[in-house]
């Protein structure tokens, strides 16, 4: 099993805390498999793309995406040495490791490196092309360098060559790591640079237009309240008509037709109670993850897709530096649980019988799959024709499958373009 690390491509590493601090060594022992953790190429260094910086091929960017290709070669020409099965591998990745996940998965460069795949929390959308990334978002960082003046013309490959590694660092610009734990995901000028781009060659078309090997098994997984990870309002105080107000004011300027149906979506309005934390947390995960993950898996051979809903036995701040509202402790679906409980990581925080048994399922699941593709029981897979099947991940210990899993809620999203418009990149 072959683990790519989170970090929104920009940040991280294959021991760091987006890998549980080297937690993937757990799965080795409870999980009875080969456990290897990837080290990729990040930001600037493994994702910007210039006219300058073509290969003979006429593409450029996507090295951290070739870098994770050229581990997967080793490990698939190694895996014996280990005690491993190169026909039997399995890749898997966490928040932006399930975006290279999906990469890999489209990339006719990967086909045949691997046999199982699961994406936990993994960025649905891929649409920027290098022509896109050229005209704007991979020029910034150039502009920020002693290379700027000369970005269009013949001297900017030797510049760019020239430069020492900390210097292209600085130049990375603030919106090269994305922020949508916050409502400003509906913002209409709130863009983030794209970093894995269709380039004709290792990613040659958007996902949804990918051709992919259906001999692949595929689990496609996210989490019920990602945002509650770092959310960008504290909202435990809130009643019902505090929240319909703020989703009012924060959705406003895209009409009342988006207001009302959001409101109605979620039945935020003339409710006595609601948990405002919980909703605030859902309603931008339907809108960036959930529901376009959906759009995803009806273009994909017949994947698995679960949502859990499980949450900690008590708060459990893993990323406290990182939590914008001060003091804040997850205690939802947070983006990471999953992959923390599944490596059963703590970091000082102390497990409850609840998340011991949360996290004996998920190896259980996952290492099964990887040995050898079985499913556990009361699972299906998708099936996008007409209804379709969400594993519903509840307690921790129980999933089934549920028919058309907020189907309501999805048709509210994808009828205001949410793939489009606000589907997690990266």
């Amino acid at each position: 099993m072959v683990y790519l690390h989170g970090g929104s491509l920009v940040g991280g590493g294959a021991l760091s805390l987006q890998a549980a601090d080297g937690g993937v060594g757990s799965l080795a022992s409870a999980g009875r498999v080969v456990s290897v953790s990837v080290a990729y190429r990040l930001g600037v260094l493994g994702f910007l793309a210039s006219p300058a910086l073509e290969s003979a091929r006429g593409t450029s960017g996507n090295y951290g995406l070739l870098d994770v290709i050229a581990s997967l070669e080793w490990v698939k020409a190694n895996a014996r040495s280990f005690g491993g099965d190169p026909e039997r591998i399995t890749v898997y990745g966490q928040s932006s490791g399930g975006s290279l996940v999906f990469a890999l998965l489209a990339s006719p460069l990967a086909r045949g490196l691997f046999r199982r795949a699961i994406s936990m929390s993994g960025s649905p959308r891929l649409n920027s092309t290098l022509e896109e990334a050229y005209g704007y978002w991979h020029r910034e960082p150039v502009l920020a360098t002693r290379c700027a003046a000369l970005i269009d013309g013949p001297e900017l490959r030797d510049c760019l060559y020239s430069l020492d590694a900390s210097e292209l660092v600085a130049a990375q610009p603030d919106d090269w790591d994305a922020a949508t734990f916050s409502y400003s995901l509906f913002d209409e000028d709130y863009r983030y640079a794209p970093l894995l781009l269709v380039d004709g060659r290792v990613l040659p078309r958007d996902y949804r237009e990918a051709d992919y090997d259906a001999d692949v098994a595929t689990i496609v997984g996210v989490t019920r309240q990602e945002a509650d990870f770092s959310p960008g309002d504290d909202a435990r105080t809130w009643t019902a008509a505090d929240m319909a107000a703020f989703l009012a004011n924060e959705t406003a300027h895209l009409g009342p037709d988006f207001v009302d149906g959001l409101l109605d979506a979620y039945d935020v309005r003339g409710r006595a109670a609601l948990d405002a934390q919980r909703l605030y947390s859902e309603i931008l995960a339907d809108a960036s993850v959930f529901c376009p993950t959906l759009v995803l898996a009806r273009a994909m051979p017949d994947p698995v897709v679960y949502s859990t809903s499980a949450r900690p036995g008590r708060p459990y701040a893993p990323l406290a530096p990182l939590q914008i509202v001060r003091g804040y402790e997850p205690r939802y679906a947070f983006h990471a649980v999953d992959m923390f409980m599944l490596f059963n990581f703590t970091n000082g925080y102390a497990m409850t019988d609840g998340d011991r048994a949360y996290s004996r399922s998920l190896v259980s699941a996952f290492a099964g799959f990887a040995r050898d593709g079985a499913l556990p029981r009361g699972w299906r897979r998708f099936s996008g024709d007409g209804s379709y099947g969400v594993v519903d991940w509840r307690d921790g210990t129980t999933a089934t499958t549920a028919t058309n899993l907020k189907k309501r809620q999805c048709k509210f999203w994808l009828r205001h373009d949410a793939y489009r418009r606000y589907a997690w990149v990266n």
